[in-house]
């Protein structure tokens, strides 16, 4: 999106994540399936101008969240899991 180009992404755990602020903006397509990513350029060859115009809205939100956000997000995923559990 910094050259004004919409995404078409795999839909894949680690790439839904990255795209999280674009919310349904972001087009996925199963990665093991050519009829998947055909519709998905189709979908975004009948509707470029809105679809660019949601993803980069959603790429400004994307560019408010540094490393060091998704760090401390990490941190707190990674202190949870360390704590000890209370047995009922």
């Amino acid at each position: 999106l910094w050259f004004s180009c919409p995404i078409l992404s795999s839909d894949i755990p680690s790439l839904r994540e990255q795209l999280a602020a674009m919310q349904n903006d972001a087009i996925f397509f199963d990665p093991k399936s050519t009829s998947s990513f055909v519709n998905a350029v189709g979908l975004l060859e009948s509707n470029r101008s809105s679809i660019l115009a949601n993803q980069l809205a959603g790429f400004e939100k994307m560019k408010e969240r540094s490393w060091a956000d998704a760090a401390r997000e990490w941190c707190q995923v990674f202190h949870q899991a360390l704590l000890p559990t209370t047995s009922s």
